[in-house]
């Protein structure tokens, strides 16, 4: 799959470090509100969103076995 597209972007594997980049994604606040749901589906499938304002990140919606002390 190295170089050639995916889901409309293109990117090579070099790591397993680009693997976990590969789960990690940014929205906007106002983006993120919109899609909550679609946000809440993809972190049941182990993805990570960063939440920024004004290009700051202020929060992660995260996968509960990825969150600090989930059971």
């Amino acid at each position: 799959m190295a170089g050639q597209a995916r889901s409309g972007l293109d990117f090579v594997l070099y790591s397993p470090y680009s693997q976990g980049m590969a789960k990690l994604h940014r929205r906007g606040a106002e983006e993120a509100r919109n899609q909550l749901p679609a946000l809440l589906a993809e972190a049941e499938k182990g993805r990570t969103t960063i939440i920024t304002r004004h290009g700051r990140s202020i929060a992660a919606l995260v996968p509960v076995k990825d969150a600090a002390g989930s059971r």
